[in-house]
Formats: C-alpha cells, sequence, structure tokens
C-alpha cells in the first residue's frame, strides 16, 4: 500500500486499470481507469475529461496539493513513490490501482524535514544578520482560502510555504499568550526559541533537502523545530540547562 495526499472524501475506487499516458496533454487519448501523470498539475481536467476515474500526481512536496475540484480523485505522491509506480506500471500488461478515500491520520510519525523551499541562513546580503530563528510546519498544511483559489476545495486547500510556518508560530505565540499575559514579544520569542528540538519528536536526526541533502545546523532551522509544550515552561527547562552545565564543570 502506498500512502498519498489528497482532499478526497468520496467512495472508494476499487481495482481498476492504471496507465501512465505517453502525452499528457492529448485530448484524444482515452483512458479507462486512473492515470499516473508526474508532469503538470493542470492535467488533472483534461484526464477527467478523456474519461480517467482519477489521478496520481508524482511532485516535489512544496508544489500545491489538491488540483482537483468537484470531489475528483486526485492523489499526490513524492517523486520517489512516483518512480515505484512508473516502474511497476512497466513490468507488467496490466496494472491495477484501487484508491481508498481520504482519511485523517493521527498521531502517525513521519520523517521530519527542512524543505527545500524554507527560508535558510546567514542573509545573503547581510551576513552578519544570522536568522533564521526557529522552524516550524510548513508543507501541506491544511488551509481556509478563497473561493477564487486555483486549488479551493470547499474553501480549503493545502498550502505550502514559509507563509504556512508563521501561522503555526502565531498559533503557538497566541497560546502562550493565554498562558502568560504579562509576557513581552522578546519573551515569547526567546521561550520558542531555547525550547525548541534540535532532533524530530522521535529522536532522529532533521535532515534539510537541497543538493545535496545534509543534516541540518543552525543555519537550516534556527534554534531548532517549535516545540510549543516546553515553550509554555521555559523557565524550568532554562533552570535545568544551567544546572545541568554547573554539574558538569
Amino acid at each position: 500500500m502506498i500512502l498519498g495526499q489528497a482532499l478526497y472524501t468520496g467512495p472508494e475506487l476499487g481495482f481498476t486499470s492504471l496507465v501512465y499516458p505517453e502525452d499528457p496533454g492529448n485530448n484524444n487519448e482515452t483512458f479507462s481507469g486512473v492515470s499516473l501523470n508526474p508532469a503538470v498539475a493542470s492535467a488533472a481536467p483534461y484526464v477527467k475529461a478523456a474519461g480517467a476515474l482519477g489521478l496520481i500526481i508524482a511532485r516535489n512536496p512544496g508544489n500545491q496539493l489538491n488540483p482537483c475540484r468537484d470531489n475528483f480523485p486526485c492523489i499526490a505522491i513524492d517523486y520517489k513513490l512516483g518512480t515505484d509506480i512508473l516502474l511497476y506500471i512497466g513490468s507488467t500488461r496490466s496494472s491495477v490501482v484501487k484508491i481508498q478515500h481520504s482519511k485523517t491520520l493521527v498521531g502517525q510519525p513521519i520523517g521530519t524535514k527542512v524543505a527545500t523551499f524554507s527560508s535558510r541562513g546567514p542573509n545573503s546580503i547581510a551576513p552578519a544578520i544570522i536568522k533564521l530563528d526557529i522552524g516550524a510546519p510548513g508543507v501541506s498544511i491544511l488551509a481556509a482560502t478563497s473561493p477564487n483559489d486555483t486549488f479551493n476545495d470547499r474553501g480549503f486547500s493545502m498550502k505550502s510555504g514559509t507563509s504556512m510556518a508563521a501561522l503555526v508560530i502565531s498559533g503557538v505565540v497566541a497560546l502562550l499568550k493565554a498562558l502568560h499575559p504579562d509576557w513581552s514579544p522578546a519573551a515569547f520569542r526567546s521561550a520558542i526559541v531555547t525550547t525548541s528540538w534540535r532532533t524530530d519528536p522521535l529522536g532522529e536526526q532533521i535532515f534539510a533537502e537541497g543538493s545535496p541533502s545534509k543534516v541540518t545546523d543552525p543555519f537550516d532551522y534556527g534554534g531548532g523545530l517549535v516545540n510549543p509544550e516546553k515553550a509554555a515552561e521555559p523557565v524550568s527547562i532554562r533552570t535545568q540547562i544551567l544546572q545541568n552545565y554547573y554539574d558538569e564543570n
């Protein structure tokens, strides 16, 4: 089973043929099953018009997730999984696929990475500006959006970018302010930066995507990955850090 991302909430699509169109832009090509189209998200309406029952899109995680409206089955996967599916199609004369409706996974571990589009430090024009301060989730964030959004699906869309991470941090600050209404903006920043994770929540190394991929450092994620729970009680954590320092020295 391959896990992808989608907003599809319709019925399960039972086993049907899986094809890879040689010419994704050819409106005259007819499909009876699901099309694997790794080219562009704009191919979705053409694939639907050609009679396909669904679409699997292999793309960079930073791209928009849901190019289909009217609850048409569109599943987004990364390039590696797309390549695996393409190899499967080439290995048999009758490739098939079954698509289930979207499910919300709670508590499922995922590999933490710094996305290729993420802001990195230091500032290229003024290297003395070490920025950035903190890392936060910013890939495939379910967000309310304008009805005029091309990727709008019933008022929502999956968005990716530093702008999405900024919203996450804004929400964290709002929660912290409810707990500590007397804190200054500098106090919120300090609490968030000094209590962040340097590894992912499972204790594994965080990697920075790029060419080549590498283990992250402060220029990739600033203080680390935001940890809202620890940021709520930063004083006790700082005290423990200082105590550990004095015990070791």
